[in-house]
């Protein structure tokens, strides 16, 4: 049996994207296949085989939720030891996982399948789902790279091993609670009662598309809005969140004062402002202020800049030159040595 199922997502940050990052996200599947069952693992086989709800999340490459040969956080002690979920998505939140999600448990052998969305800059998977049931006893990766820095991997296949929480001495399927104190690593189980026994499943990741613009979870043209919230979406396919019908949202510069969109002060009405001029500012309102013919910055030159409050001209006396200035102070001088002469006469 394959069962689809899709969580909502849990975005950490709001991230604003750049020509210089070239930002991709990318929406993955990955399919939990198990096939352990009484043919492929006889030994100690429980009376009802089935996982707990996988959960998956993507992260940088400075986060680390479970690796052999650590001690198990209490997240990953509750998800080998009773399926939860929660205590181990709340660790991943906090610490800065980008996205989590979380599929439905079923019984094995069977099939899972669950989508999420990863960043190019984080590309980094974790997944793990108990064995269930068992003592401390899950299948999982940790920190497996869907981006090589170049491109997307597609697909990757993953062969899963039993892996021991070293939070529980229980020695088969069944066993009673047997807390381990003080807990031990993580490891591979390779004894009783997986001795000899082929893997208990994969993790089939694939690619599904790169998504558009305006379905990335990115503020990609920098106006503070992302995706179906910016003006510039109509659609999240959308290739673009910029929009050529908003003067305030096409990254053009439409009334020539060399600024653009949200950096000219005449959107003062936000991304979905229908003009970048603005009637409250008298160097960008469009109009001769001054009734010299010339009509707000840059064009008359008493706008120093679009806004600045007057378009007359103010008149500024010009500097002396480095010689006016030295026969000034010869002058100057001059005159005070004739005064010092006139007072001693």
């Amino acid at each position: 049996m394959k069962v689809a199922a899709r969580a909502g997502l849990v975005w950490i940050a709001v991230l604003v994207a750049s020509p210089a990052q070239a930002t991709e996200v990318a929406r993955y599947q990955v399919t939990f296949d198990a096939t352990w069952s009484a043919a492929t693992h006889p030994t100690d086989f429980p009376s009802n085989p089935h996982f707990s709800p996988p959960v998956v999340a993507t992260h940088s490459v400075l986060l680390s939720f479970w690796n052999p040969g650590q001690l198990a956080s209490d997240g990953i002690q509750n998800m080998a030891e009773l399926g939860s979920t929660d205590p181990l998505t709340t660790e991943m939140a906090t610490a800065g996982a980008r996205t989590l999600e979380i599929g439905g448990g079923f019984n094995s052998p069977g099939s899972r399948t669950i989508e999420f969305d990863v960043f190019d800059f984080d590309p980094y998977v974790t997944m793990v789902s108990m064995i269930a049931p068992s003592p401390d006893w899950f299948v999982g990766v940790s920190g497996v790279a869907l981006h090589t820095g170049a491109a997307w991997v597609d697909p990757l296949v993953i062969q899963l091993v039993p892996w021991d929480a070293g939070t529980d001495s229980g020695v088969s399927f069944e066993s009673s609670n047997q807390v381990t104190n003080p807990f031990v690593l993580i490891s591979q189980i390779t004894g009783f009662p997986f001795t000899g026994a082929p893997p208990l499943g994969t993790f089939s990741f694939e690619l599904v598309r790169v998504l558009a613009d305006c379905e990335n979870h990115l503020d990609d043209d920098g106006d503070g809005l992302t995706d179906e919230l910016d003006p510039g979406c109509s659609d999240p396919s959308d290739t673009s969140e910029q929009d050529p019908g908003l003067a305030c949202d096409n990254g053009l510069d439409d009334d020539g004062d060399f600024l653009t969109d949200l950096d000219d002060p005449g959107c003062d009405g936000g991304p979905g402002d229908p003009s970048e001029r603005s009637d409250l500012l008298v160097c960008d309102d469009g109009e001769d202020n001054d009734g010299d013919g010339d009509i707000d910055y840059p064009a008359d030159s008493g706008c120093l800049g679009p806004e600045d409050p007057t378009e007359e001209a103010i008149e500024i006396v010009p500097a002396l030159s480095p010689g006016s200035v030295a026969a000034l102070a010869g002058l100057l001088l001059l005159a005070a040595r004739a005064r010092l002469i006139s007072r001693r006469a």
